[in-house]
């Protein structure tokens, strides 16, 4: 009776606080102001040296930051680090029942709210990890003291539990008061002592202190911030590099509290970068930021196309490809951000897709010495790899292929088209026995050629023109096949890659191909600069303001310099002085 009244006490009240907290220190977020950087940028800049890109002028600004709950990743990765994959195996059909979560696509903001389904998941995982774990007496003895496998546990047996275990999930030390309730729960009468422990357990796993980031700190005098605790520190160092809770090494430095020192943080940030969630969590995002994370499902590709390349796997090969190259640059290769974008490095296994890259197909399970290098074509680094080139259809996309990389790789924002011109052009279309005849370039051109779509197609059509050179399928091709509506080839035409592609500032860059736009970008300021800002909104789950110009800058930096590395620049975007406090 005890436990399902405290169960339903318990349950309700946290489904008030997880509608509450999202809200809680969320401030307006203003866009930047590019006038006024413009004013703070230095007027003899040369887009060929390293101009100042971002106006760093308070290394202690920082935007605010909403307090959320943990993502469905983080999530994951912090129960299976507390309590092993067996437990994850056992709450998995109710991990898998937790929504995803959703992001803007250009600034990354969390959309996803809570549901009943988020609560009545968050429940059933909870249960399933403490079924597991109490039935376990390996597990048992690990977690809450050998003594608690003895048929009449002590009182104070729970205490090894409350001064070390508990600490890993709250991500600090309990406070009296939460010692005296998990007491109260561990030793309550008329139930088996394990029992006792998986509700104890159950309760603190549907804590806000375990769901949640929480940053409460302490009042600043001086300024309008909170200052965090060293356990607030440690914790937000590991799930900005990792995605994951902080471990023992973190909570250690943080209980000492030499975390607060900028070298031992760098530290830590080095070392969790390179632990596998801190791996994933980075090729991830920078498969994201390229567009090199999924596919168009090429299955519905026209037959001839189809006939060229038929492995089954290849649209998955594609992206494990593509992630592999981010790992090797990134962690194995200590690249740069030239290298992320002129590596001709492949580890196409799959035959088809070692074919699409002009090489024989790479040794499974590699070592770092084995890659295979793309001798073959004008392809080059990660933005010119099959993922983000494919199309289901008979046509290449030039339009997509433009805006993502003006607004990815240039962070040229481009406002969506009207309905009724976005109508329109697309009704600009021409008669089948027309269209077949007609290069993808030129239709383009012309049902595009209203004034007021060219306000943005003027930058967006150059630069998939560029890619043309490019098949459905990423494969370098020196015509374009068209298909009649049987799916059957019916010509082949002349391709025309050559254009002026705007990238920055009214800056136009003139190229054969897709193979000098990207080689342009990997050496130009811009594309650094834009680089910085997407793994910022990526790190922060939001839009960059005029106060996080100091933490762009210290990554920007590191990427311009001839001995940097992507890594590092990580390492100072998440290492600044903001990392102290959370801004009101």
């Amino acid at each position: 009776m005890f436990y399902q009244i405290y169960r339903h006490r318990l349950y309700f009240l946290t489904f008030i606080i997880l509608l509450i907290f999202p809200f809680q220190n969320c401030g307006p977020m203003k866009a930047i102001d590019s006038s006024e950087l413009e004013s703070l940028l230095s007027e003899n800049d040369s887009l060929q040296n390293n101009p100042k890109m971002f106006a760093c002028i308070d290394d202690n600004k920082l935007s605010k930051t909403p307090s959320y709950n943990l993502t469905k990743v983080q999530y994951t990765n912090t129960l299976k680090d507390l309590f092993g994959t067996n437990a994850i195996n056992q709450a998995l059909q109710s991990l898998n029942q937790l929504p995803d979560d959703l992001f803007d696509r250009f600034s990354n903001q969390r959309l996803s709210t809570f549901s009943k389904q988020t609560i009545d998941s968050y429940h059933q995982v909870a249960t399933a990890v403490a079924n597991q774990v109490t039935q376990s007496s390996t597990q048992v003895s690990i977690i809450f003291g050998a003594c608690a496998n003895q048929t009449n546990p002590g009182a104070n047996c729970i205490d090894n539990y409350l001064d070390n275990f508990s600490t890993r999930i709250f991500r600090r030390p309990l406070t009296l008061e939460e010692k005296a309730a998990a007491k109260k729960v561990s030793n309550a009468s008329g139930f088996n002592y394990k029992d006792n422990l998986k509700y104890l357990l159950i309760y603190h796993l549907l804590s806000p202190q375990f769901l949640f980031r929480l940053e409460l700190g302490h009042q600043n005098d001086v300024n309008d911030k909170f200052d965090l605790t060293p356990y607030e520190v440690a914790s937000r160092i590991s799930f900005l590099t990792m995605d994951a809770g902080p471990d023992i090494q973190l909570l250690d430095d943080a209980k000492s509290g030499v975390i607060l020192d900028v070298d031992v943080q760098k530290k830590h940030v080095r070392r969790l970068l390179r632990s596998q969630n801190g791996q994933k969590k980075w090729v991830k995002a920078i498969t994201k930021w390229s567009g090199m994370d999924s596919t168009e499902d090429i299955s519905l590709s026209p037959p001839e196309l189809l006939a060229l390349y038929p492995s089954d796997d290849l649209q998955a090969a594609m992206k494990e490809e593509a992630a592999e190259f981010v790992d090797y640059i990134i962690f194995e290769m200590n690249g740069n951000f030239s290298d992320l974008l002129t590596s001709k490095v492949s580890f196409a296994v799959n035959s088809d897709l070692a074919k699409i890259y002009g090489h024989t197909p790479a040794i499974a399970n590699r070592t770092p010495s084995s890659p295979i290098s793309m001798m073959v074509g004008r392809r080059q680094g990660l933005l010119m790899r099959a993922p983000a080139l494919t199309s289901n259809r008979p046509t290449t996309s030039i339009i997509s292929r433009g805006v993502a990389f003006q607004t990815d790789v240039l962070c040229n924002e481009l406002p969506p088209p009207p309905g009724d011109l976005a109508d329109s052009r697309d009704n600009q279309v021409f008669e089948p026995d027309e269209r077949i005849i007609t290069p993808n370039r030129e239709a383009i051109t012309i049902q595009t050629q209203d004034v007021t779509c060219m306000a943005c197609h003027n930058s967006i059509n150059p630069t998939g023109f560029a890619f043309e050179n490019f098949g459905p399928f990423g494969e370098i091709r020196k015509d374009e096949m068209t298909f009649d509506s049987f799916g059957n080839l019916h010509a082949r035409l002349a391709i025309d890659t050559s254009t002026e592609v705007p990238t920055w500032r009214g800056a136009k860059v003139s190229v054969r191909d897709a193979f000098d736009l990207v080689s342009h970008v990997a050496n130009a300021p811009e594309g650094r600069a834009c680089f910085s800002r997407k793994m910022f909104r990526y790190l922060h789950e939001k839009r960059e303001n005029n106060d996080d110009e100091c933490q762009l800058d210290k990554m920007y930096q590191e990427l311009s310099r001839s001995d940097g590395s992507i890594a590092e620049g990580l390492v100072n975007l998440i290492v600044n002085p903001s990392l102290l406090y959370k801004q009101k």
